[in-house]
């Protein structure tokens, strides 16, 4: 899959570092790898068109499995995306949005009935909002969160070492996730600054170093710590109105001006934390290659949201709904590569990850999930998809989306959990302000948007909610200080 001297140097990196085990026979239930590319726009990928060059080996891994074109995430946002994938249920369904989530009867963990089915079960993610506090840790035997915002540089050495000490009696489920893409983007050199020469004393460097997260509708809010209020107030909606809440809130003046070539040099950064995150991925893949992995595992790979940079104002996620946060990459390669380079043009959503694996796995699937399996699409086998891709956002921005294969509406104001949400969404005119809509989606295809997504609303299965737990001071602070915190959030 990798070229040979990436190879060769991949695989010499990770024996110096925990040495290589042998080849062992394969089991009667595949070996389920799932890896996690936190933030990861999908549209950064050469196979999906991107002529840059960020993903060799991203791409050849693609030759080799089922690549998914039109793959939507259910939350751009960490915590609530890994939870919908983990329970194939929607944020809505979820036990506690806010917070620090815990998961109920109601919301099984899947992990755990891979375990019921004999599978040895291990994670090794980025911590923050995947940190145990969270809660996910409760569906795995072994749970590990080795830093703060870790890389998979952090995770992957800790995901081999359980792969050569685990009983070579069970087949077994690993998950591995990196926070490779995530802001401020700068990586250890030279990917820090790979796209483009370091511009100090600009207001680009400037807000990269600091926070890329504070540049909105043009403006770099170079001394505003409480940026939350200001996303809330500027997309809840992105008007007027709402600007001027931001400048009643910053006082004059509103932040600093931002020139297309400031915004220019942070996306470059960010194509650079894409082709670290790329190379990282190589390096797991070349280790999993000498250790006869890749001949005997299901592997599955994909994101938990993307990443806004500045097309709609703001450079973040989880306040819009957008292509540029909801569009995922998502590939299944099957043991040995079998069938690869397949690719599927329906859409599909990450609430389907669960049931493809339990599928493999030879689980039988538990009432309730809202995901299906997409087996029969890696099989080569007839495959509708979803009429649609539902994404809610956080509970700060109040905004669901339907995502066709035409087009996108989303409707703001109201989350979906609200007594009255129904009511409003049949009743609201399509060309009022409730609504936004891709550009270029005539009226009926709005209208039967709106109707996919009154269904989706009736599908929700009401849960109990539950008092959020206190998060622990120390993982607050550190979080703070990248700006997820203020005083009118949990």
């Amino acid at each position: 899959m990798l070229n040979s001297g990436l190879s060769a140097a991949t695989a010499l990196v990770f024996n110096l570092l925990i040495g290589c085990a042998p080849v062992q026979p394969q089991l009667a239930n595949p070996p389920i790898i799932l890896i996690s590319l936190d933030t990861f726009r999908a549209d950064r990928l050469g196979v999906l068109g991107n002529p840059d060059g960020l993903t060799p080996n991203l791409d050849a891994f693609a030759a080799e499995s089922t690549l998914f074109e039109h793959a939507y995430s259910q939350a751009c946002n960490t915590k609530l995306s890994h939870g919908s994938m983990f329970t194939s249920r929607y944020p809505s369904e979820q036990s506690n949005r806010e917070g620090i989530n815990s998961f109920g009867a109601e919301n099984p963990l899947y992990p755990k009935i891979l375990n019921t089915y004999g599978y040895q079960t291990g994670a090794f993610v980025g911590g923050a909002e995947l940190a145990p506090e969270y809660g996910l840790s409760v569906a795995f035997e072994t749970y590990q969160s080795p830093k703060l915002f870790g890389s998979l540089y952090h995770t992957v050495p800790l995901a081999l070492q359980w792969l050569d000490s685990r009983d070579k009696t069970r087949p077994y489920f690993a998950f591995i996730h990196g926070y490779d893409t995530h802001s401020n983007y700068l990586r250890p050199q030279p990917y820090g600054f790979s796209r483009m020469l370091p511009a100090v004393g600009t207001v680009g460097h400037d807000a990269l170093v600091n926070d890329s997260n504070r540049i909105v509708d043009g403006r770099y809010l170079s001394l505003f710590p409480n940026w939350l209020q200001a996303y809330a107030a500027v997309v809840r909606p992105r008007s007027a109105t709402g600007k001027a809440e931001v400048q009643a809130l910053l006082g004059e003046p509103a932040g600093v001006d931002i020139t297309d070539a400031d915004i220019a040099y942070v996306r470059s950064a960010y194509d650079g934390a894409v082709t670290y995150g790329d190379t990282m991925f190589g390096l797991l893949m070349a280790a999993l290659a000498q250790r006869g992995v890749l001949d005997e595992a299901m592997i599955v790979l994909m994101s938990d949201h993307g990443e806004e940079l500045g097309e709609h104002g703001i450079f973040w996620h989880d306040f819009g709904l957008e292509d540029e946060e909801s569009r995922v990459p998502l590939m299944i390669r099957m043991p040995g590569g079998k069938n690869g380079g397949r690719r599927v043009s329906e859409v599909v959503q990450l609430v389907d990850v669960m049931p493809t694996i339990l599928e493999v796995a030879g689980t039988v699937p538990p009432v309730g999930m809202q995901g299906m399996s997409l087996m029969p699409a890696v099989r080569g086998e007839a495959f509708a998809g979803h009429p649609a891709a539902f994404t809610e956002s956080s509970p700060l921005s109040r905004m669901f989306s339907a995502r066709g294969a035409s087009g996108r509406l989303t409707f703001s104001g109201l989350h979906g959990t609200m007594a009255y949400t129904t009511d409003v969404l049949e009743a609201a005119r399509i060309d009022g302000p409730a609504f936004t809509a891709t550009e270029g989606l005539g009226a009926a295809e709005r209208e039967v948007l709106r109707s996919q997504m009154q269904a989706w609303l009736a599908s929700l299965r009401p849960v109990a909610r539950q008092q959020a737990q206190e998060i622990p001071e120390a993982l607050r602070q550190s979080m703070k200080e990248r700006g997820y915190f203020d005083a009118g959030q949990p």
